[in-house]
């Protein structure tokens, strides 16, 4: 997988080397070994004076101070403390960091060579150990450990999401900008609170062991585990390897269909809304369905463009009265008025009874595009309004082609009793939908290919219901129309020792393959997790936000809402105009930082997850808006009024009124730099800022004097950092 990761993202390499050359180091001089270490405790103490936290002998640099050894080993040493995991020593700290970001461009091929590589390391050793630059607390926090950073959860358009509606595209919940829709997630049901389109993305398909898959980018993080009946973690899918064990759902199914028309609610009202549906159109769509089945399964539809005959023509194909009578009985549903062609068939089996039902013209044009029936053979798939079509429109297209494709098998050999119901088909796409079909009604199937070794002949592909408590709810809610099929299923159901599925599977990961570059999506749930096929995932947030009242606004609600649900979120606030453009209205607008102060207010409102821990909260400004040095410069001045009230008398500790009074506490600041800003820099030439509506020159003045501005505030208060584009 790495390699592969690797590959795609260097091709084109030139671009992607650093260039890089020491500046603080030498070759053959480790940085640990140009400064001076000692041993010495860790402690951090309540208003009481009681200890909350104390580690003794950890190795620290001797010149930093006990303020910086304190805050580094109780927030970033990780391992429980106390035992023989838990980091103790800066060295292992700055090692985990470094020597994990040397591996990424090592397999990513950022760096020339080797030696290339032995800079990077050195010099950021360097600058860590001394302290000239620090990483952000994710950084720190979760970086070389299997406590695996949330990142965006991106998946191409048609991955599919679990709901209790049925299964959802991604990309249809983004493009329609369904916020509020219920998606089932590991504990039941939460909502979608925000959605993005996020462009291009190389995309892998993990596939597992019953045949479900999981497609998204290399970021994604899923549920995962190492061994079998082990605590689960989150890791990105370029983590994963074929062997490890994935958290499937199969009984997370499509809840039961809302009433056909509402008690008490008028006839017109009915009519015109959505939301109910009339006894006789669901009835359609459920023959519909039947028939739709049927045909792919076991008749032909086409269009020929030669010959007496070119007009559109549909054909079943049925080998008993009971199929018989099961197709004509949707055929006077649907096409009652419709002219119907039988006849008989011969056959080499005098048990059974082959007819043809043909039928012609144009009338049926839109039933055939409806339900997307011209592909044949091999192209077939499940049609794609099934996904989320109603109970009943399921169960009959599902119970037409397991009748025309499918079997029941019985088995009693050497004191062992087994069953299972089969639809098998050249098609894997199709066997692919089919399964995913049986989950929405929450019933768990497994998938197999069957190699063909003649040359002229396909693949089969079978999807088999094995287990004795999936075959019973194919058994209550599908079954076969033929009475021999359906007592052989029933029977299947009396044998001894029937296994139950659990409502939880850790199905074994059996390859991860790229699948090329699409377009990707992402959407954010409340509770940050959510089903796609079936599968747990996890998602964390980048929102976006125009320069409108309704799109900051909607901002300001979305990230609460993720606040709420324990997640993470973080924005670019450079769209927004700055405080130094005019409204089209007239007047003046407001300005990045004046809607960081109602969002920051919001956030500090919201207890992340119900708890006492305050919101994750990462806010952006590129380095050419107008209001950057304001931005670079909003948090140093509110921490020198925090100063200023502890010297009152205010009490300074981390939920005190010093604090809790001040503004921009509740999220980390980084300026969006540029290359050409940073060769600005080391150049000493002139930066300017541009008018965000415009484009227009607003500012200039020299860019070391804004870099010099970024560090002197992050030396006061710790921010901004800096996020190199």
């Amino acid at each position: 997988m790495a390699t592969q990761l690797a590959a795609s993202q260097a091709s084109g390499d030139a671009r992607a080397r650093l260039a890089l050359r020491r500046h603080f180091t030498t070759s053959g001089v480790h940085p640990y070994d140009e400064i001076e270490w000692e041993r010495r405790s860790a402690g951090i103490q309540a208003e009481g004076g009681q200890a909350v936290f104390e580690q003794d002998n950890i190795d620290v640099p001797k010149d930093w101070s006990q303020l910086a050894t304190n805050v580094v080993a109780s927030k970033y040493f990780r391992g429980q403390l106390g035992s023989p995991q838990r980091e103790s020593s800066i060295r292992q700290l700055i090692d985990r960091i470094v020597l994990t970001l040397r591996r990424w461009g090592d397999e990513e091929g950022y760096f020339a060579d080797p030696t290339e590589g032995d800079t990077f390391e050195a010099e950021l050793t360097h600058l860590l150990v001394r302290q000239k630059m620090s990483f952000n607390s994710p950084v720190w926090f979760n970086m070389g450990t299997r406590e695996t950073p949330q990142s965006s959860a991106c998946q191409p358009y048609g991955a599919l999401i679990s709901t209790p509606r049925g299964m959802v595209p991604i990309g249809e919940i983004v493009e329609d900008e369904r916020i509020g829709l219920d998606v089932y997630d590991p504990e039941g049901v939460t909502q979608v609170v925000a959605v993005k389109a996020n462009g291009q993305k190389p995309v892998y398909r993990v596939r597992l062991r019953n045949g479900s898959f999981v497609e998204a980018t290399a970021d994604h993080v899923v549920k995962a585990v190492h061994e079998r009946r082990t605590a689960p973690e989150w890791m990105r899918v370029d983590e994963l390897r074929p062997g490890m064990r994935m958290h499937l759902h199969p009984h997370r199914a499509k809840v039961v269909d809302r009433p056909l028309v509402a008690a008490g609610v008028r006839q017109d009202i009915v009519a015109d809304t959505p939301e109910f549906t009339l006894n006789a159109i669901d009835e359609r769509l459920v023959s519909e369905a039947a028939l739709a089945g049927w045909l792919q399964a076991d008749g032909f539809v086409g269009q020929y463009d030669h010959g007496t005959n070119r007009s559109l023509t549909i054909e079943f194909m049925t080998v008993n009265d009971e199929e018989h009578d099961w197709v004509t009985s949707h055929l006077d549903v649907v096409f009652p008025e419709i002219h119907r062609n039988v006849r008989d068939a011969p056959s080499k089996d005098e048990g059974l009874r082959i007819r043809r039902i043909r039928m012609y013209g144009e009338v049926l044009r839109e039933f055939v595009e409806s339900w997307d029936l011209m592909p044949r053979g091999t192209d077939i798939r499940v049609p794609e309004r099934l996904w989320t079509a109603s109970h009943d429109e399921i169960t009959a297209y599902l119970r037409s082609i397991f009748q025309a494709d499918g079997y029941v098998s019985v088995r009693r050999q050497n004191g062992q009793e087994n069953g299972r119901v089969a639809f098998a088909v050249i098609s894997e796409q199709w066997a692919e939908d089919v399964q995913v079909l049986l989950g929405v009604l929450g019933i768990y199937s497994r998938r197999f290919r069957k190699e063909e070794k003649r040359d002229d002949r396909h693949d089969l592909h079978e999807v088999v219901v094995g287990i004795g408590s999936e075959r019973a709810r194919f058994a209550e809610q599908v079954g076969f129309v033929a009475a021999d099929k359906q007592r052989k299923l029933l029977e299947s159901l009396s044998l001894r020792g029937l296994k139950r599925c659990p409502d939880l599977r850790e199905e074994e990961i059996v390859a991860i393959n790229p699948v090329g570059v699409q377009e990707v999506y992402d959407i954010q749930t409340e509770s940050g997790e959510y089903l796609t096929n079936h599968v747990a995932v996890h998602n964390c947030f980048i929102l976006s936000v125009d320069d409108t009242m309704d799109s900051i606004l909607s901002w300001i609600g979305k990230e609460g809402i993720i606040f709420k649900g324990g997640s993470g979120s973080g924005i670019n606030l450079s769209k927004i105009r700055s405080s130094r453009e005019p409204l089209s209205a007239g007047g003046t607008a407001s300005g990045p930082i004046s809607f960081m102060r109602g969002a920051d207010s919001c956030a500090g409102a919201i207890k992340s997850g119900g708890t006492t821990r305050r919101a994750a909260k990462m806010v952006i400004l590129n380095v050419d808006h107008p209001d950057i040095v304001d931005f670079v410069e909003c948090k140093a001045t509110e921490e020198k009024k925090a100063w200023a009230l502890g010297e009152m008398g205010y009490d300074m500790g981390l939920n005190g009124d010093a604090w809790q009074s001040i503004q921009f506490q509740n999220a980390n600041n980084s300026v969006r730099v540029t290359d050409e800003f940073m060769l600005a820099v080391e150049a000493g030439k002139d930066w300017h800022t541009k008018s965000v509506t415009t484009g227009e020159v607003m500012d200039t003045f020299p860019a070391r004097d804004l870099m010099r501005k970024v560090s002197e505030a992050a030396w006061i208060c710790g921010d901004p950092g800096m996020q190199f584009d």
